[in-house]
């Protein structure tokens, strides 16, 4: 008999391409510790939640510890001690079992790792000090070239999976064979779609657990009388279930409403429902599947959250230290994964550059491995449901930026009915709402297109995620705003930043340290001799105008008060490729900075305030491949001067070192690429500001959103990134050209 510790992913692989009956029992890692080990039973659930008033969550996640915990041993952290207690009441009141017979079957039996995580010694050494046999298989890494193919969106990548997919089955492949790997949730429809479009089924996994059955709701309220409702509930598959709790977790037993309620709202949200069964179909699989050689594995989406890692958020490292932990998993994992990749007889990687909207960034181990980039090219003549798709986006491309394939004329478009329908947004009757918030983003995606504002803004439909670039962006802005304190130390304050990150956001958030420490740099010789003495950071401000509350904060205001007057000068920080323009404001595009000048107009009204300047300063990776030449040229200042408090910014600003193209010619003319802004220029801004505000302001009263993304000089200013392109159905005619504004022509 032999005893294979596997993933159950490798165990279906196994049992499905053996073509013998074996000897074989499978059992995954975990399994295997709590066999050895011990585990708190399920009738401990109650036991711990009753006695100490603990969260299931917390009950639930006990026993990744329980199992490492030394009885005999007097830790140094109470946290660990208080874990030790609680293990010795478990015993205690028999809520902590061991399975002895299994102990023994283990020294009758071979033992085989395949392809499993063993970064903790808990269970090797426990085999080695009883003299069990056992023998470890993990493939050895080769070192191969890999190709990296870049789709321009998911659905592009997606796309051209699929039309290699449908080469591999003309040429015989089964579907079983093709394994699609690292796919998240947000491809599950693009891959409904096109195994719709190719007529091959996909294992898709579900998403939706037993918490989102029609019934649940009608069962909680029926706890009180559980065991009599049971017959009450028609779902065959959420009945079984609750069935299988009350067995499980012995609550016939128990009278506490409250903790019988919270369980099942506990398990059934965790239970994921039952997926459709296929006889053959695509796979999607774990990544660590052992893939046998005929096997044709596509990872999908190669970005910055793969490997996933998962952090350790309950144990410190000391602690972990302490229980012969390792606290170098993300290293383990990421070797792992690269062994993994180099045994995978037949791999296809792909990555979309835009990923749910934002831009995406490659793997942390795409430096650690040979990659050629491909850039990826769709070609028609694979399925006629696909082709027509592609030719309807072809089409898009060619109305929105004017962008026109050789497709458009080789083809016959009339059987595509494009834009055959009425989208037209009718108002209603609806109360006025008494306070809304307005932001610079908000303003713009009104001005962009007033229906994506009313999908986000009036009916809340937008999920806000905290993104890698976020992320980033939060702690560099972070560093930036406590560089001004008094006891500011760069190193400690990285340190802490990075303590609650994971390893792929330090990994980032390390490179762009060195961009921060020369940026600080440049800041501080250039205002330690400024005028502006004074500063402000992450300043807020709030100004209302009727039910219109526009809120706005400015990441630094260096300022100089005199008496009545009040010198200012406005920087925010960016992350991002953003250029700072003042065109357009009419049609309410570039609005941060004059937002940020008519927020700053009001609040400081009854003084005489006079703006220096309107800024952003750049902080990006690109600072990094420059030469030592260029060394600060990243971090002028862009934006624009009021060249009559000019020399409270900069005292020799006539060819300044710290401001973008700010140079007077010898002749006294202002420098062609200088941008530069006087008082008429700044009433304009604030008086447009506000006429920006009416006109959302009217939008409310009329509730009125019309479908009108807007086409800027024929560049689509709307569309292109907007999360609900696939459901507005614009047509041609719901688009607003423009001609460009620039802003001293307003």
């Amino acid at each position: 008999m032999e005893l294979i510790v596997t993933s159950s992913s490798n165990k279906m692989n196994i049992l499905k391409n053996s073509q013998t009956l074996k000897q074989q029992r499978f059992i995954n890692v975990k399994e295997l510790k709590a066999k050895i080990f011990g585990k708190m039973n399920d009738k401990g659930v109650y036991f711990l939640y009753n006695k100490y008033n603990f969260s299931l969550p917390f009950i639930f996640n006990l026993n990744k510890y329980l199992a490492y915990l030394n009885l005999e041993k007097e830790y140094a952290s109470p946290k660990l001690n208080r874990l030790k207690e609680i293990k010795k009441e478990l015993i205690k009141n028999n809520y902590y079992e061991y399975d002895n017979l299994f102990i023994n079957y283990l020294k009758t039996v071979k033992i085989t790792f395949l392809n499993v995580d063993l970064s903790d010694d808990l269970i090797l050494n426990y085999l080695n000090v009883n003299n069990i046999n056992y023998e470890i298989i993990n493939k050895k890494t080769i070192n191969k070239e890999y190709v990296l193919y870049n789709g321009k969106d998911q659905k592009e990548e997606i796309a051209y999976t699929f039309i290699k997919i449908n080469n591999l089955l003309n040429e015989g492949v089964s579907p079983n064979n093709i394994h699609l790997v690292n796919v998240s949730n947000s491809y599950y429809n693009l891959l409904e779609r096109m195994s719709y479009f190719y007529q091959v089924d996909i294992d898709i996994p579900t998403s939706s657990t037993l918490i989102s059955k029609n019934e649940v709701n009608e069962l909680l309220d029926n706890v009180s009388n559980l065991f009599d409702y049971i017959s009450n509930i028609k779902d065959l598959e959420l009945a079984n279930y609750i069935i299988e709790i009350i067995n499980k977790y012995d609550l016939t037993t128990i009278t506490n409403i409250k903790f019988i309620k919270e369980l099942l709202i506990y398990l059934l949200r965790n239970k994921k429902c039952k997926n459709k069964q296929y006889e053959s179909a695509i796979k999607i699989s774990d990544f660590n599947t052992d893939f046998k050689e005929n096997d044709y594995v596509f990872l999908i989406n190669f970005n910055q959250n793969f490997p996933i890692i998962q952090e350790e958020n309950y144990l410190n490292k000391t602690e972990l230290l302490e229980l012969n932990i390792s606290t170098n998993k993300s290293q383990i994992i990421l070797d792992n994964t690269i062994s993994n990749l180099s045994n995978i007889n037949n791999l296809t990687i792909t990555i979309p550059k835009i990923y749910l909207n934002e831009q995406n960034f490659n793997s942390i181990i795409y430096d650690k491995l040979k990659f050629i980039d491909k850039q990826i090219s769709l070609e028609l003549g694979y399925n006629m449901l696909s082709d027509n798709l592609a030719l309807a986006s072809d089409i898009d491309n060619y109305l929105n930026y004017n962008i026109k394939k050789q497709t458009l004329d080789l083809y016959d478009l009339k059987h595509l009915k494009y834009n055959s329908y009425d989208n037209k947004f009718k108002p209603f009757k609806v109360s006025l709402p008494t306070n809304v918030n307005l932001s610079y983003s908000s303003m713009k995606t009104y001005f962009s297109c007033a229906f994506h504002y009313y999908l986000d803004y009036v009916l809340k439909l937008s999920i806000k995620e905290d993104t890698l670039s976020t992320k980033l962006g939060t702690y560099v802005h972070q560093i930036l705003q406590d560089s001004y304190n008094l006891d500011f130390d760069f190193n400690t304050l990285t340190h802490k930043l990075k303590e609650d990150m994971t390893e792929k956001e330090k990994f980032y958030a390390s490179r762009f340290d060195e961009v921060l420490r020369r940026l600080l740099q440049f800041n501080y010789e250039y205002e330690s001799i400024m005028a502006l003495k004074d500063v402000k950071r992450e300043e807020k401000i709030e100004i209302k105008n009727g039910f219109i509350t526009l809120k706005g904060f400015i990441d630094k205001i260096r300022f100089l008060k005199q008496d009545k007057k009040l010198y200012l000068a406005i920087y925010d920080y960016k992350t991002g490729s953003d250029e700072v323009s003042l065109d357009n404001i009419a049609y309410g595009y570039n609005m941060q900075l004059p937002t940020y000048l008519y927020l700053l107009s009001n609040k400081y009204s009854d003084l005489e305030v006079n703006i220096c300047g309107l800024y952003l300063q750049k902080v990006t990776l690109e600072t990094l491949e420059l030469d030592s030449l260029d060394y600060y040229k990243p971090f002028l200042l862009q934006g624009y001067t009021n060249l009559s408090f000019a020399d409270k910014i900069d005292k020799n600003y006539t060819n300044s070192s710290y401001i973008k193209g700010l140079k007077i010619n010898k002749d006294g003319s202002i420098y062609r690429y200088a941008k530069t802004i006087d008082l008429k220029e700044i009433e304009k801004i604030i008086v447009i500001v506000n006429e920006n505000l009416e006109k959302i302001k009217k939008a409310y009263i009329d509730n009125n959103w019309p479908i009108n993304p807007k086409v800027i000089d024929n560049k689509d200013e709307a569309c292109i990134y907007c999360p609900y392109a696939n459901i507005c159905y614009k047509k041609y005619s719901n688009k607003v050209k423009l001609e460009a504004k620039p802003f001293k022509e307003v």
